[in-house]
C-alpha cells in the first residue's frame, strides 16, 4: 500500500501566506508520522524569478506544473485558462502514475478540479475561504468587469470543487454554512483547525521588545498595534486608519504587515487623515514572527475571514487579539478560536467606536495584559496543532 500523501495547492514557497504554509506544515507532520509527503504546485515566480519544475527541500518533493508557458493545438496557442488547467491535469496524472497517493489534500479550487480530471482518487478539499464570500464586491471593494468576471468565473470552478471532491474539511461552523449555500452537502465536513508553529511564534518580554525594535529601526516605546495580510478591502484596514484620528490616545502605533493592491491608496488615506507617522507599512515579510515578538496587541480588522491563521499566530505570541464581535455582521470565526480570556470584541466597525475602544483598551492596567497575554500562549499550546489537522485529515 502506498505511503504517500500529495498536498496541493496554486501557490508554495517562496511565496509567503497562511495556505502556503500550511503546505509546508502538513508536509513535515505527515513525514514525522511515516508518510512521504509530495507537495504539487504552479511555477508562478515570486516577482520575476524563475521557479524549477521539481526540486527537494528539506527532503519533501515539490512538482510544479507550468503556468508560464501556452500550450499549443496545431501551432495555435490555446486560451490560458485551458492551457493552465491541461498543464495542471497532466501533471496531476503522472503523480497518480507514479506514487498511487493515499490521500491528496487539496487547498484551491482550481487545483481540486485538475486533480478529479486527472483520476486521482480520495481528494480531501481543505477549503480556504468561500468565494461567493470571499470576493464579493462588499468585500472585494471594486466592481470593475475584469473582477467581475474573475469572481465568477472562480464561483464556477469552486462550485465544480466542492462536487467532485470525495471529502471536504472546514475551519469553522460558519464555514459549513457558506459551503451549504454553494452545494448542498450529503456528508458533514470535517471540521478540523490548523496548527501554529510554536517554535516560531512565541511572546518576548517588554524589555526584548523594545531591544528588538530597536534593532530593526522600529524604535518606539509606546504600545503597538499589529495587522498582517494582504492590503485589500476585505482586511479592513482602511477602518483602522481612519480611526487613529479620532483617538485621543496618541502614544501607539499600528504596523501593516503585508502588500496588496491597495497598498497605495491605504497609504494616501494615511497621509490624508493626518496619521501617516503613527501608521509603518513594513510589506510582505518572510519572518513575520519578528514583528509578533515585537507588538503588543493583534489587530483583526478583517470583515471577512474563514478562520484567521494570523489569529493563531498572534495567539502563540502572547499577543492579546482586539477584532469585531460577531454581532456587527463580520464574517469571521474569530469567537470559534477565543474568549474574552485572550482579548477583546469591539461592537461596531465605526472609525469612531474602534478609535474610543482603542482609547479603552490603552487604560486597562498590565494586570490584565498579563492575565490576557498568558492565557493566549496556553490556548495556542493546547488546541492547535498542525499534527492534529494531520490526523484529522486522514481518518
Amino acid at each position: 500500500m502506498s505511503n504517500v500523501v500529495v498536498i496541493t495547492s496554486n501557490l508554495y514557497r517562496p511565496h509567503i501566506g497562511g495556505v502556503e504554509n500550511s503546505l509546508y506544515h502538513l508536509a513535515e507532520s505527515y513525514k514525522v508520522k511515516g508518510f512521504k509527503p509530495v507537495i504539487v504546485t504552479s511555477d508562478i515566480p515570486l516577482d520575476k524569478g524563475h521557479l524549477e519544475s521539481y526540486e527537494v527541500q528539506n527532503g519533501i518533493e515539490i512538482y510544479r506544473y507550468s503556468m508560464s508557458k501556452r500550450v499549443k493545438f496545431l501551432a495555435i496557442p490555446v486560451p490560458k485558462l485551458l492551457s493552465d488547467l491541461y498543464s495542471a491535469v497532466q501533471m496531476y496524472r503522472m503523480i497518480n502514475s507514479k506514487y498511487k497517493p493515499v490521500l491528496t489534500i487539496t487547498r484551491y479550487h482550481f487545483n481540486q478540479v485538475a486533480v478529479k480530471l486527472a483520476g486521482i482518487p480520495n481528494s480531501v478539499y481543505l477549503v480556504p475561504g468561500v468565494v461567493k464570500f470571499q470576493n464579493s464586491r462588499k468585500n472585494l471593494g471594486s466592481s470593475s468587469i475584469s473582477n467581475t468576471l474573475q469572481h465568477y468565473y472562480h464561483r464556477i470552478l469552486q462550485y465544480w470543487a466542492l462536487k467532485t471532491s470525495d471529502r471536504i474539511a472546514v475551519f469553522s461552523t460558519n464555514m459549513i454554512k457558506q459551503v451549504n449555500s454553494i452545494v448542498k452537502l450529503l456528508d458533514f465536513p470535517i471540521v478540523t483547525k490548523p496548527g501554529v508553529d510554536k517554535s516560531r511564534f512565541f511572546p518576548a518580554s517588554r524589555a526584548q521588545k523594545l531591544i528588538d525594535r530597536k534593532q530593526l529601526d522600529l524604535e518606539f516605546d509606546g504600545p503597538v498595534f499589529l495587522c498582517v495580510g494582504r492590503c485589500v478591502k476585505v482586511k479592513g484596514f482602511d477602518i483602522v486608519i481612519r480611526a487613529l484620528q479620532y483617538s485621543e490616545i496618541d502614544n501607539y502605533q499600528l504596523w501593516i504587515i503585508g502588500d496588496g493592491p491597495l497598498q497605495a491608496d491605504l497609504q494616501n488615506l494615511a497621509n490624508e487623515t493626518g496619521v501617516f507617522d503613527r501608521v509603518k507599512f513594513l510589506g510582505s515579510q518572510s519572518e513575520p514572527e519578528l514583528y509578533y515578538r515585537m507588538a503588543d496587541y493583534f489587530l483583526m480588522s478583517s470583515i471577512y475571514e474563514p478562520l484567521g491563521q494570523t489569529i493563531l499566530e498572534a495567539l502563540s505570541s502572547g499577543l492579546p487579539v482586539v477584532a469585531f464581535d460577531k454581532n456587527t455582521g463580520v464574517e469571521t470565526a474569530t469567537h470559534e478560536l477565543l474568549n474574552l480570556n485572550h482579548g477583546y470584541f469591539m461592537s461596531s466597525t465605526n472609525e469612531y467606536d474602534v478609535a474610543k475602544f482603542i482609547d479603552f483598551i490603552l487604560q486597562k492596567g498590565n494586570v490584565e495584559y498579563d492575565y490576557k497575554s498568558k492565557a493566549c500562549t496556553e490556548l495556542a499550546k493546547e488546541r492547535y496543532s498542525w499534527d492534529i489537522l494531520a490526523d484529522d485529515l486522514m481518518e
